[in-house]
């Protein structure tokens, strides 16, 4: 039987170089990461994925169950010249990703992702991202001060609910 783990969130961003002039929000891409394909074998060295679709990306590799990676879709919301400009949502059905696969790739890569954002003068306005392994917890990824990450763990468990 497989073990499944189910990601969906988003984020808003104000990324300054787009506000600035000096980028663009779909620039973000090379921030967040490339998808892989679970049925390609073969890394070609090039630092980009190849996908149905289109390559999509560099940088760091997105985590990923049997079937699958953790997805995104990076989005320009308002104006060029608005401060909350971005937006970006994630999601996932993740197979034979547990437990340890969240503690050890989702929560990690998270973190990471928002050390990096910061990194390129961009802020996480807000954030909420539900993780949940079946059968295991349902973690909430939020972003705290200064782009650091916190995790609300087993947020289905009743607040001063009894054993």
């Amino acid at each position: 039987m497989s073990q499944w783990s189910h990601v969906v969130g988003s984020m808003s961003l104000d990324y300054m170089p787009a506000v600035m002039g000096g980028g663009k929000v779909e620039d973000l891409k090379g921030i967040i990461g490339s998808w892989r394909n679970p049925y390609h074998d073969e890394d070609d060295g090039s630092g980009s994925i190849e996908m149905e679709g289109g390559t999509y990306g560099t940088g760091p590799l997105m985590p990923g169950g049997s079937e699958g990676p953790l997805m995104y879709n990076v989005q320009v919301i308002g104006s060029s010249h608005s401060m909350n400009n971005g937006l970006v949502t994630f999601w996932a059905n993740l197979r034979d990703f547990g437990e340890e696969e969240i503690v050890d790739e989702i929560i990690p890569y998270f973190d990471k992702l928002l050390q990096r954002l910061k990194e390129a003068h961009c802020s996480v306005r807000n954030m909420a991202i539900q993780v949940e392994c079946e059968g295991g917890k349902s973690r909430l990824l939020t972003n705290g001060p200064d782009n650091s990450l916190r995790v609300i763990d087993d947020v289905l468990d009743p607040v001063g609910a009894e054993s």
